[in-house]
C-alpha cells in the first residue's frame, strides 16, 4: 500500500492544477499578489512559491530578520512546505511568503 501511495504521489495531480487555477484566480483580483511555479518535465509541479500583498508590505516594513523554517514535514506529495516570516513591532510573528518544494535545488 506504501509504495503504490509514493507512486502516486509522484505521478501528476489535478491537485496541481487546481493550486494554480485558484492562485490564478486570486492574482487576477489582487495585483499586489505574486506567486511563482516550476514543473518537472513530466509536468508535475516542482516548487511553488507565493506571496500575499499585505506581506510585501509587512516585508518592507519588518523585513530586517528573515526567518527560513523548513522544518515542517513534508506534505502529501512529498514536497516540503517553507514558511519565511519575521516579527513586527509588536513582538507577533508575520507570514512573509510560503513555498512548497520539491527537492533542495
Amino acid at each position: 500500500m506504501y509504495n503504490e501511495q509514493f507512486k502516486l504521489r509522484g505521478s501528476k495531480s489535478p491537485d496541481d492544477d487546481n493550486a494554480l487555477e485558484f492562485l490564478k484566480g486570486i492574482c487576477s483580483r489582487d495585483d499586489m499578489i505574486f506567486g511563482k511555479h516550476t514543473v518537472n518535465v513530466d509536468g508535475t509541479l516542482k516548487h511553488l512559491f507565493w506571496r500575499h500583498g499585505v506581506s510585501s508590505m509587512d516585508y518592507s516594513l519588518f523585513g530586517d530578520v528573515l526567518a527560513f523554517d523548513a522544518t515542517y514535514q513534508k506534505i502529501k506529495y512529498n514536497m516540503s512546505l517553507v514558511i519565511f516570516s519575521g516579527v513586527n513591532h509588536h513582538n507577533q510573528r508575520v507570514i512573509f511568503c510560503s513555498a512548497i518544494v520539491g527537492d533542495k535545488t
